[in-house]
């Protein structure tokens, strides 16, 4: 047993890897690809795009797979590589923990800046930077494979706010180097936002803290899934002309499906504009602590 298929194996909070799944699905379409296949975590059997991508994910160890329980009880979980299976930090997390732990350390980004203190803006920066950064890194190849094939719908649309909060990391972290460390402010800052939940304003504006908790965390997902259909066009091509060398393509996939869209279009037009300003965006606030 080499070191990458031990590393696959080794149990992590209960679950172990079990990528043979993966394995066996992908063996299955490669002795009838017209077949059906399906994976224990999807409902029905998979659809042409979906075995494509099973074989991609099989040839290139696009996806990681590990479970804990049995039965009906049996639980899964997913990361954007085989050799990573088991890492938290390359986990596929589902749209709606994105999106709740996107928010919520914006929220913290924000109001360490608006307080100046470059303790707070620290502590944020670490926590964005080991939340999204390597998982950024990993998603940037694969989430397109990986997310997709995961047991969660709109996993692999998460791929901007997983770029979008490695670099507000990286800006937090430049704020604390020029920011005043202020660790006071910090730390009043924090209780500030604890205090809230004794409701000191009241039931009324409690439950209006509540309901934009529950709507901004929403309109950053639903941003995310409509940012994700312009940039990850070359992500898909690549895939795309993978598959297509491999002799992995054995029918025309189904209509709407990327593959197919790619296959009639041949692109997105507004592609090129999406990545051209989140480029200007990012290297912009990148920039703005370092001209203070």
């Amino acid at each position: 047993m080499n070191s990458k298929t031990a590393y696959s194996n080794e149990k992590v909070s209960g679950f172990k890897g079990c990528n043979e799944l993966l394995d066996a699905a992908a063996q299955s379409v490669r002795e009838n690809p017209q077949g059906s296949v399906s994976l224990p975590w999807s409902v029905g059997s998979l659809g042409v795009e979906s075995k494509i991508l099973v074989s991609l994910a099989n040839r290139y160890g696009a996806l990681g797979v590990a479970s804990k329980g049995e039965g009906a009880q049996r639980k899964f979980k997913f990361y954007f590589s085989r050799e990573s299976t088991g890492s938290w930090f390359t986990e596929v997390w589902p749209m709606w923990k994105v999106a709740l732990s996107f928010v919520a350390l914006l929220f913290f980004s924000v109001g360490f800046y608006q307080m100046k203190t470059g303790a707070g803006c620290f502590i944020v920066g670490v926590l964005l930077l080991l939340a999204f950064g390597p998982r950024a890194i990993a998603a940037h190849r694969n989430s397109a494979v990986a997310g997709k094939l995961s047991g969660y719908n709109y996993a692999r649309e998460t791929f901007p706010m997983l770029v979008a909060g490695a670099v507000i990391g990286i800006v937090m972290l430049e704020w604390a180097y020029v920011l005043p460390w202020n660790a006071g402010k910090a730390v009043e800052g924090a209780s500030g936002v604890a205090g809230l939940l004794l409701m000191p304003y009241g039931f009324g504006a409690f439950l209006g803290h509540l309901a934009n908790a529950a709507i901004t965390p929403a309109v950053f997902a639903v941003g995310s899934v409509f940012i994700y259909q312009a940039v990850a066009v070359n992500m898909m091509v690549g895939w795309l002309q993978a598959a297509d060398r491999d002799g992995f393509i054995f029918a025309h996939p189904e209509a709407g499906t990327w593959f197919h869209k790619l296959m009639v279009t041949g692109s997105n037009p507004y592609a090129g504009l999406f990545r051209l300003a989140f480029l200007v965006t990012a290297v912009g606030g990148m920039a703005m602590p370092l001209l203070k």
